[in-house]
């Protein structure tokens, strides 16, 4: 899968190209499903918010977890 592609051990500071733009692409994705959960919330689509919530989430967790 794309992920174990990418979950090499981060000890050292050099990473490819590939994985800074899977790790850039994650923080899109991940504000992307935060944007759109605002929208929903400013429409009162509160469950549909609040899905989008739980989304951007785990979309920011994984962003997190590559960085470190």
């Amino acid at each position: 899968t794309t992920f174990s592609k990418h979950k090499k051990r981060r000890d050292s500071y050099s990473m490819t190209k590939e994985q800074n733009d899977y790790i850039k692409y994650r923080l899109q994705r991940a504000t992307e499903t935060l944007n759109d959960a605002k929208l929903l919330a400013e429409n009162g689509r509160w469950n549909s918010s609040i899905n989008r919530l739980y989304y951007a989430f785990m979309q920011f967790q994984h962003y997190f977890i590559l960085i470190q």
